[in-house]
């Protein structure tokens, strides 16, 4: 689901995690002088206020706002950095306005068109909540707050407020999760949707959104019964996410979607899709979840897989296969040969 003009993408772009999974890479001043350029021109863009469907548009940018405010040094002025909590404080008033435009009223959010997610021929009307959407803008709402201690300080009335409403986007999701056991265990992910028909589909770059804003939801408010819950929820997602991780020449590689799937649905996730997924990723790498081996595989992700020294064939998904080979590699991973997912077309 794209709901990006093509600045934004170059904003999705910048978000891939260098600091954790790959340390020995960092941005130079090309990306930091893009994101100097973009924010204030993005955040006049986009509205959620006026259409519920730039969301997960404004989410990103306030999880781009977040990193620029958590990085450390001189690489961004104390001016810019002001500028971005102030344009910060709007793009989260725009969401909140927007937050009811779903079937049933939410707060959550979606698309305003039909939409076939799947390509199965079967729609969801006008109104549904996607967790995408939702997750994106909980996502970047929660970690904006988390980096803005100082309005805390002098906005104490208007933080607890934000941080009440975006709370509220994770936990619109809990009946909409779905809870399982394996080796003893509690795994459980978040639908697609919160219509029924998509229920047994566990696409991992949504559900981990939800997930990632779940545990900085728990973080802000410690205290609360229904917060823990979630994080518990997040928890488990981890776990599910990481037991559906395969290693292919060294580096982790996992599907698009798993469990309950239609087989066609059973693929390689893709490398646009997987730039969510680094962001949870690195937000467990924060955390200390993943042990040093796991980490070594993920870089290899990133830097045998993904990046690749070719222009004109680049990778469509993270086992670095090209495009056109999208079926054959499906097929070649559902019988279980996988030494012939390393070509490239």
């Amino acid at each position: 689901m794209s709901v990006f003009s093509t600045a934004s993408i170059a904003l999705k772009l910048s978000l891939i995690p260098f600091f954790c999974i790959a340390p020995s890479l960092q941005a130079g001043d090309y990306l930091v002088g893009m994101i100097e350029r973009s924010l204030p021109v993005l955040a006049k863009a986009k509205n959620t206020t006026d259409d519920p469907s730039h969301a997960a548009a404004q989410g990103y940018w306030l999880a781009v706002a977040s990193k620029v405010l958590r990085t450390p040094g001189d690489t961004y002025s104390d001016d810019f950095k002001a500028e971005v909590i102030e344009l910060g404080r709007g793009e989260l008033d725009d969401l909140i306005g927007g937050q009811s435009a779903v079937i049933g009223g939410g707060p959550a959010f979606g698309l305003t068109r039909p939409f076939d997610a799947f390509g199965d021929k079967t729609e969801n009307p006008p109104g549904t909540a996607y967790t995408f959407n939702s997750g994106v803008a909980a996502w970047g709402a929660l970690s904006f707050l988390r980096a803005v201690a100082e309005i805390r300080e002098k906005r104490p009335e208007w933080w607890e407020s934000a941080v009440v409403a975006a709370g509220k986007w994770v936990l619109y999701w809990e009946p909409y999760y779905t809870e399982m056991e394996e080796g003893g265990e509690k795994l459980g992910y978040w639908w697609y949707s919160d219509n029924s028909a998509d229920a047994g589909i566990a696409v991992h770059n949504t559900s981990l959104m939800i997930a990632i804003a779940a545990d900085d939801l728990r973080t802000l408010v410690p205290t609360s019964a229904a917060t823990k819950k979630a994080g518990e929820m997040a928890d488990a997602n981890f776990r599910f996410f990481r037991r559906r991780l395969f290693v292919q020449d060294g580096a982790a590689v996992w599907n698009y979607a798993d469990d309950g799937s239609d087989p066609k649905r059973v693929r390689i996730e893709d490398v646009g899709h997987s730039v969510l997924d680094f962001e949870f990723i690195q937000h467990w790498a924060e955390n200390e979840a993943w042990s040093e081996g796991e980490l070594v595989r993920f870089r290899k992700t990133l830097t045998d897989k993904i990046w690749t020294d070719t222009h004109d064939a680049p990778p469509a998904n993270i086992a670095g296969i090209g495009i056109f080979q999208q079926e054959a590699h499906s097929a070649t991973l559902q019988s279980g040969v996988g030494s012939s997912l390393s070509q490239r077309s």
